[in-house]
């Protein structure tokens, strides 16, 4: 069951935040439970962000947000910040990506831009099979 997350979801969704971030090459910035705490809440809380959870007690979750595109303001992107499901529950990740879709259609977005860590690669393979096309590669290191 996808369903918009509330505040009783906050404990579970840092700790699904500590999960990917020990997945993803960010590990090295540190992973403080109040700030993502307080990103959740603010996903919550603002019209041009979401956060998705799978589950009464969440297994999986997405959050995002919608903005006017850099290159052209009639344009709105919406930004997957997050998207981890636990690996118990892989199969879910579908149903979380297809609702975040939902709601950037919805806010009038205009496009989707999704990330795949490095250590998930079957995520690619997913993006393509949902027609997603590659933009552009992030790269990150550490000062």
């Amino acid at each position: 069951m996808i369903r918009i997350a509330e505040e009783r979801d906050i404990p579970r969704i840092v700790e699904m935040g500590r999960a990917f971030h020990e997945a993803s090459a960010y590990r090295d910035f540190g992973f403080d439970e109040k700030t993502f705490g307080n990103c959740a809440r603010k996903l919550m809380q603002d019209f041009t962000g979401i956060l998705l959870v799978d589950g009464q007690t969440p297994q999986g979750m997405i959050g995002g947000i919608a903005y006017p595109m850099y290159f052209n303001a009639r344009h709105w992107a919406a930004q997957e910040l997050f998207w981890w499901v636990e690996p118990a529950h892989r199969g879910r990740g579908k149903a979380l990506l297809k609702a975040f879709e939902d709601w950037a259609r919805g806010c009038g977005a205009h496009s989707i831009q999704m990330i795949a860590l490095d250590a998930m690669k079957p995520v690619d393979n997913l993006y393509l099979r949902a027609g997603y096309s590659p933009a552009e590669r992030y790269y990150i290191r550490s000062l």
